[in-house]
């Protein structure tokens, strides 16, 4: 999991998203500034390889995630689905989720 603080008002952080999604070989974002990668390098490598994207004062938290998680139900804006509506399928993230 990749997560960040970016404290710096009006910055355009564009560099930095697709640098998180160079890392990784499937990823998921619908949590404002969170990700779930399956990263294809370890966790300690990947501050080294982000940190060139963000400023001085933001703020960056890498986790190694294994074992059990729980999630709502997402759409494809990210927030949580109504009850009965269908699942909609989210593209290349949909396997992170269902695995």
């Amino acid at each position: 999991m990749i997560g960040y603080d970016l404290n710096r008002p009006g910055q355009d952080y564009e560099d930095l998203f697709e640098a998180i999604k160079s890392v990784a070989s499937t990823w998921w974002h619908h949590l404002d500034s969170k990700w779930i990668v399956k990263a294809t390098v370890s966790a300690v490598e990947i501050p080294d390889l982000l940190k060139q994207h963000i400023d001085d004062d933001d703020e960056l938290l890498i986790v190694a995630l294994a074992g059990e998680s729980a999630r709502t139900v997402f759409n494809d804006r990210g927030g949580a689905m109504a009850p009965g509506q269908q699942r909609s399928e989210l593209g290349r993230h949909t396997s992170l989720c269902d695995e």
